[in-house]
């Protein structure tokens, strides 16, 4: 027995922008077959009248316990928010917060269409047992940094947990390395995550580039721009998922191709934060591997990826006064299957393909926005909305159906967010 979504129009991102219609056979946790698909006994049958199926939005870079935080220490530049305001109410936070926090930022995402995230935050154990109770899929890294003297610790804690949770969850958790940024970890840190996700095979997310500051930081103590200090140690000789990537000229993007560094985008964040825009096109045009993500919701302030592909598509067209720049169908890719590959889980995730995960949303065309039907995927870039997606199917399971979350308590989540933030905030 599957699951049978007739009656669909689909856009795979696998096979280019081509709105088809059909039918979508799931069984297990894969997509068994699309296209001119027969129904079989036994089937649960979901209708696709009147939506169109995409693959589940990835988002690529996220601290998502830190929706406890949204709305906090807003309007500030991104060294003091961090260093005055985040840095110290992150102090505060205990394991039941960061389980609580991220079953609201999965409730916030599973219900805007997003599939599976990559995290770095801290208390990983609680947020795997939200994993767990959620049915979301993610990529999670320990966020360190050694300035504690503690580096060495907390490198052995994600090994550690690499031993036990990886491909845990019925293959939707992965482990990463997470050192925080150049300009909070020690060169020999660097060095020695670096030689460990080489060793062990585990990809490292960190964030890079992201504003000019740090730029100025890493030439003022290393003699050179930061793309080339880490490049000359090593440290992209490992599987690497740089986040924001905001100030980075083109030959330092050679050497990312060179070593087949993904990048993911989380234009909002930049933006509200003043960190600048990041040359997205050039990436694409080298053929850099280039995922889109919203950041945590402290700095952006939802984790809606639909206003996050439309803010990167017109940014995009603002800064270099073109509007043919980032159109809709590269933009949905990042969204999709650039993501999935920026977490080097491509190969699973990220298009709908028979033999791929069955992570699957369904979004509703119904909508006074969506009509007419001019050109849709125009129209699911620039009109659509998070609160647009129907039903959204992770891993073969359907998580929610017709806007009604399945098995999540919707009602205690907010309940116990709001209460936990208020003492976290000391509010």
């Amino acid at each position: 027995m599957g699951i049978y979504i007739e009656h669909i129009s689909y856009l795979t991102m696998g096979d280019g922008p081509i709105v088809q219609e059909g039918a979508i056979r799931v069984e297990g946790q894969k997509i068994a077959a699309i296209g001119a698909v027969e129904k079989e006994p036994g089937d649960t049958v979901i209708s696709g009248r009147g939506k169109i199926a995409l693959p589940g939005l990835v988002n690529s870079h996220n601290h998502a316990a830190m929706v406890l935080l949204r709305g906090y220490a807003d309007h500030l530049p991104l060294m003091r928010w961090l260093t005055e305001m985040i840095f110290p109410a992150e102090e505060r936070l205990g394991g039941e917060d960061v389980y609580w926090g991220t079953l609201l930022a999965h409730l916030e995402m599973i219900k805007s269409g997003t599939t599976s995230y990559a995290d770095m935050y801290f208390f990983l154990e609680e947020s795997i047992w939200a994993l767990e109770e959620s049915g979301m899929r993610a990529s999670l890294a320990l966020g360190a940094t050694d300035g504690d003297g503690k580096g060495d610790e907390k490198l052995a804690a994600t090994l550690s947990l690499h031993r036990e949770f990886q491909n845990h969850l019925d293959g939707r958790l992965r482990i990463m390395f997470g050192p925080h940024a150049p300009y909070t970890c020690s060169e020999p840190f660097l060095r020695k995550v670096a030689a460990a996700g080489q060793e062990h095979g585990i990809p490292i997310h960190i964030h890079i580039a992201e504003t000019l500051q740090e730029i100025e930081i890493i030439e003022k103590s290393k003699g050179k721009r930061v793309i080339p200090y880490l490049y000359d140690i090593g440290f992209f000789d490992a599987q690497v998922l740089a986040a924001h990537m905001v100030h980075v000229n083109e030959a330092e993007m050679d050497l990312l191709k060179e070593k087949n560094v993904a990048v993911s985008i989380c234009t909002q964040s930049e933006m509200k934060l003043a960190s600048g825009i990041a040359p997205v096109t050039k990436y694409l045009e080298k053929g850099i591997v280039t995922g889109l993500a919203t950041d945590g919701a402290s700095s952006n302030n939802d984790l809606d990826m639909w206003e996050e592909m439309r803010a990167t598509s017109f940014l995009q067209k603002v800064a270099l006064m073109d509007s043919t720049a980032l159109l809709p169908y590269e933009t949905l890719s990042m969204a999709t299957l650039g993501s999935a590959r920026a977490m080097y889980w491509g190969d699973e995730i990220g298009s709908l393909e028979p033999g791929k995960k069955a992570d699957i949303v369904l979004v509703d065309l119904s909508a006074p926005h969506f009509c007419p039907r001019n050109d849709l995927l125009s129209h699911l870039l620039h009109c659509g909305k998070g609160g647009d997606v129907d039903t959204v199917l992770i891993d073969g399971k359907v998580l929610m159906e017709k806007r009604r979350m399945l098995h999540l308590d919707e009602e205690k989540i907010l309940y116990e967010a709001e209460k936990r933030a208020k003492v976290l905030l000391q509010l």
